[in-house]
């Protein structure tokens, strides 16, 4: 089987690395440091920006990868952009749960946002619109010109019920976001990704489904070199009991199985090689300038 990236995880899990040719993906920054000691045996606690990345590197001295901020409180001043980026760093998240220096969930974004939004610009680095909403991101796209992505999202017309936690925007908005280059990673989380509430204690077979047609949907509906893998891999446990939630990833995700089954069911679906090759990598490696 072919290699496999991700445009959004937190780390690679140890059985998933035994089993998976995983090729060049995309980090997000993690700063706790009981995560940090179960994800890399090691932990730290930064000073700076530039101390982060430069840690998390030398734990992927032997895999090719780049970094996002996902909490962007990590970003102290914007002028660390340049670099952050020299160290490795590919795109900036708006935002995640919390009004920070950045964005304002009430009043949008701040005058610090707006620098950010420049920031990024000047860099050549992209805005990861994650976790806002349908309005918030025409919001944000009215006031930047940059490059944009979605790295972990979902379609919500293809959820039932849309629970605390999901990260979807309508059709309306993926179609307007497309006409920008974006590039849209497909989670693997059941309270993200699943049709119906994560409170049903949904079965893998079905969480399998319901990724497979977000999948479906986005290359339907943006094309196959707009859509990449954001499996949002975290510590499932210690996040169920933060967000008291039954968070899982299907069990098949973590071994070669799961990838096969996602090329398979593709190629029922008529998707060329070509096509599966970008959704399963390609796409990743273009857009952090690997191919």
């Amino acid at each position: 089987m072919n290699k496999i990236s991700f445009i959004h995880t937190h780390y690679f899990p140890p059985k998933l690395l035994k089993s998976v040719d995983i090729d060049t993906s995309v980090v997000a920054l993690e700063v706790y440091p009981d995560l940090l000691s179960k994800y890399y045996g090691d932990y730290d606690i930064f000073d700076s920006l530039e101390e982060c990345i430069s840690w998390h590197n030398e734990q992927y001295s032997e895999r090719a990868v780049k970094f996002t901020i996902e909490n962007v409180t990590l970003l102290k001043e914007i002028k660390f952009l340049k670099r952050a980026k020299e160290l490795g760093l590919i795109a900036v998240q708006l935002f995640h749960s919390q009004t920070n220096a950045y964005f304002d969930k009430k009043r949008g974004l701040t005058v610090l946002g707006h620098q950010l939004l420049r920031g990024l610009t000047e860099n050549d680095l992209i805005l990861d619109l994650s976790h806002l909403n349908d309005n918030e991101i025409r919001y944000v796209l009215s006031e930047y010109s940059g490059k944009v992505m979605v790295s972990h999202c979902v379609c919500s017309d293809l959820i039932e019920t849309i629970h605390p936690r999901t990260n979807a925007i309508s059709s309306e908005t993926i179609k307007v976001l497309s006409e920008y280059g974006c590039l849209f990673g497909i989670p693997f989380i059941n309270d993200l990704v699943s049709k119906i509430s994560h409170d049903t204690y949904e079965s893998d077979s079905g969480i399998m489904q319901d990724i497979f047609s977000q999948i479906l949907y986005f290359v339907e509906n943006v094309g196959s070199e707009n859509v990449a893998l954001g499996p949002d891999f975290m510590d499932t446990e210690h996040f169920s009991k933060i967000f008291k939630q039954n968070i899982k990833i299907p069990d098949i995700l973590y071994e070669e199985s799961g990838y096969q089954e996602l090329v398979c069911r593709l190629r029922e679906s008529n998707i060329s090689e070509k096509d599966i090759m970008l959704i399963m990598s390609g796409n990743v490696k273009r857009i952090i300038g690997l191919s």
